[in-house]
């Protein structure tokens, strides 16, 4: 049926057409609907209750407010079922209905009988009810809910249908819930900020019951700035304990490192962190909890300075890219694993074990790291720095799996040799001197590649990526986990092409090509955050999203695993541990501004946020291409010898290239290098026999 309807009622004429059934409810079709349906969908109800006529003790129906017709042929179907299976008849408030049946439901699963209190913080809760056919306002008072207000026409409900069918939203499965999912993809929307283990528990409501003080978006404080303020400061302090500790423990490895050995140093990681999760998970107040997290970094601290150093000087030169790669593609993992916990127990979150479960979860790790190190060799060039000799040649038979008379073993044994005594006289100054070896030109180095990691924009994504994919308007009540945990499992899955490409391409050439997309990346992420918020572009949104995928693929190609084998390649043995423990707290405090910096940033400048980082990776590239040398086949013995060569920080670069290589592609030892090692083998076969023969014929002094 077509109808055009003429509008005279006041001081505007409006003729329209209405199509049916497209436009709107006939309430005479409306009805009609109801009593062809009414039967089969009792039965149905029944059978899928699997509930007999004989257990039903009530029949309940709706008697207002609402459509005449619609409303009166429920009432005549439910009269005839009260009549036929002689049961009570009971009307029911449309309005009051639903809010009284949620709030009822809600009482179960919290302390608070009210879902309004829970929500809103309000003692007594208001339920404004739109319909399509009716408006009221109810509350709950003296413990009992009242209707405080309502209509006489269905003017708001209808408004809302009106406005919906002029925008085309569909009818499926109401208007006014349709207009409600679209309003929450607003662009004005505030997430929690944090993500990673305990940033993603940041919002749940079992957390958030024991430490209060930490939740600015707390309702009972949402018109007190002050509060909010301090709360937000009480929040970046306590995730960023975890980045202070970590910088302490880096600190820490200075001093302990070369007195402990590698294995003994990770032993103490491994337990320090054990010590802290276990603090963490068993808080019930907020010193309790900082104090957990300061610990736990501290221990993950000393392991991320030392493990890097321990791999380099165990692995072969054509392997140690490759081997640290991967450690760089199990930290993604770990993120990965990270995110997708917060999003299993997120559906979980007002029970405790929400967030102790995950932050207990942290000592799985650390004790597979303690019993894995058990059956694994200590560095042979930190034994020969101990003059344990004898147990270095082991290690290095068992690395090369080659007997230890084999010139191979020969060869880098004296080679280690000979670098621990030339560097024999290095203290802790010797960090900051530039003799003949240029430790400090070479710590210099270690300590701006880990800086150049924390300050192009990473911790942008992995810390803040909910708040990101809220800005875009991709939100829902676990939405934001969700997407992150995505983010997360691509930045894993892309750790993993650097493990193929390291040895094949070089360190330089992927520095250069990471920080030249990652620069692009933020530049495209600068612009379409622009139009987003400047010029309300969806698209723009899109695009949006797509590159914080993009930008985590370039850095984890170009920057993940490489800030932790660069600095172990290039510095001294005598120094190497303490620098990398140097460098590794750069990573950390540096790691510490960005999230402490990142949201002032955005709530001041916006967009213009994504331009700074954008800037600063333009300007790594050109300094990546102009100081740093390339380390790819070269043993950690040949960088003492290129930078020993260099007189400025600009030639070490050159004569890396220049070079000749000892070691080929497979790490063999090249045969202009092998004939020399056999000779020197050769003369020390001659030399000890005639040095055991003069100390055995050796006449005793006479008393």
């Amino acid at each position: 049926m077509i109808a055009i309807g003429l509008e005279g009622s006041a001081n505007k004429l409006g003729v329209g057409l209405i199509l049916h059934p497209d436009d709107g409810f006939l309430p005479k079709d409306t009805a009609k609907h109801h009593r062809a349906w009414v039967v089969n969908l009792v039965k149905r109800a029944l059978k899928e209750a699997r509930v007999s006529v004989n257990d039903v003790d009530c029949i309940c129906y709706t008697k207002g407010p609402g459509m005449g017709a619609p409303l009166q042929s429920v009432a005549v179907a439910a009269r005839m079922l009260s009549l036929l299976w002689g049961k009570e008849l009971v009307g029911v408030n449309h309005c009051v209905g639903p809010p009284v049946a949620l709030l009822l439901q809600f009482s179960d699963q919290a302390a608070d009988i009210e879902m309004g209190r829970y929500i809103t913080g309000a003692p007594n809760p208001i339920v404004l009810y739109v319909s399509g056919g009716n408006t009221q306002v109810i509350a709950y008072s003296s413990q009992r809910y009242r209707i405080f207000g309502e209509t006489l026409d269905i003017a708001v409900g209808n408004c809302l249908d009106r406005f919906a069918r002029t925008l085309h939203i569909s009818n499926d499965p109401a208007p006014g819930y349709n207009i409600e999912q679209l309003a929450k993809k607003g662009k004005k929307l505030i997430d929690l900020p944090y993500a990673g283990v305990t940033g993603g528990l940041l919002d749940l409501p079992s957390f958030n019951k024991y430490f209060p003080s930490i939740n600015p978006l707390d309702p009972l404080i949402k018109n007190d700035p002050v509060a909010q303020s301090q709360r937000s400061s009480n929040q970046g302090i306590t995730v960023a304990a975890y980045n202070l500790g970590c910088f302490l423990g880096a600190i820490l490895t200075i001093f302990i490192g070369n007195p402990l050995g590698r294995r003994k140093t990770i032993f103490t990681g491994c337990i320090t962190m054990s010590i802290g999760a276990l603090l963490q998970c068993t808080a019930y107040d907020l010193p309790h909890f900082i104090v957990g997290r300061i610990v736990t970094g501290i221990g993950n601290g000393i392991n991320t300075s030392t493990v890097p150093t321990w791999q380099s000087e165990t692995a072969k030169s054509h392997d140690r890219g490759k081997l640290i790669m991967i450690e760089g593609a199990l930290i993604t993992g770990g993120i990965t694993f990270s995110y997708w916990i917060n999003y299993g127990f997120a559906w979980i979150g007002d029970q405790e074990v929400a967030w102790r479960f995950p932050l207990a979860f942290q000592i799985t790790f650390a004790v597979i790291i303690f019993l894995s190190i058990l059956n694994l060799p200590e560095s042979p060039r930190w034994l020969v720095m101990q003059n344990r000799n004898e147990e270095a040649i082991d290690i290095l038979e068992a690395l090369n799996e080659k007997p230890r008379d084999d010139p191979t073993i020969t060869a880098e044994f004296e080679a280690i040799q000979a670098t621990v005594q030339e560097m024999s006289k290095g203290t802790y100054r010797s960090l900051f001197r530039m003799s003949e070896y240029r430790e400090f030109h070479r710590v210099a180095l270690a300590y701006v590649v880990q800086m150049y990691q924390q300050i192009s924009g990473i911790n942008l994504i992995t810390y803040y990526a909910p708040q990101l994919y809220s800005q875009i308007g991709l939100v829902g009540s676990h939405l934001p986990k969700l997407l992150a945990a995505c983010n997360g499992t691509e930045y894993f899955l892309a750790s993993f092409i650097p493990i193929y490409i390291i040895e094949k391409v070089g360190r330089r050439p992927l520095m250069l090509f990471g920080a030249a997309g990652m620069s692009i990346s933020m530049a495209v992420l600068a612009g379409a955050n622009y139009r987003l918020t400047h010029l309300d572009d969806s698209r723009a949104g899109i695009a949006q999203a797509v590159f914080l995928f993009v930008f985590n693929t370039f850095f984890a190609i170009g920057w993940l695993g490489m800030t932790w084998l660069y600095p172990a390649e290039i510095v001294p043995l005598r120094i190497r541990a303490p620098t990398n423990a140097l460098s590794t707290s750069a990573n950390w405090i540096f790691n510490f501004m960005v999230v402490m910096i990142t949201p002032v940033a955005f709530d001041s400048i916006g967009y213009k946020t994504y331009v700074i980082f954008a800037v600063i990776n333009a300007f790594i590239f050109p300094t990546v291409y102009l100081f740093f040398p390339e380390t790819r086949y070269r043993s950690l013995e040949e960088m003492d010898s290129i930078f020993k060569k260099s007189t400025n920080v600009f030639n070490a670069v050159t004569i890396s290239i220049k070079e000749p290589y000892r070691y080929d592609k497979n790490g063999q030892l090249k045969p202009e290098y092998l004939e020399d090692a056999i000779r020197r083998k050769s003369t020390a076969d001659h030399i000890l026999p005639a040095m055991e023969h003069d100390s055995d014929t050796t006449p005793e002094p006479k008393d």
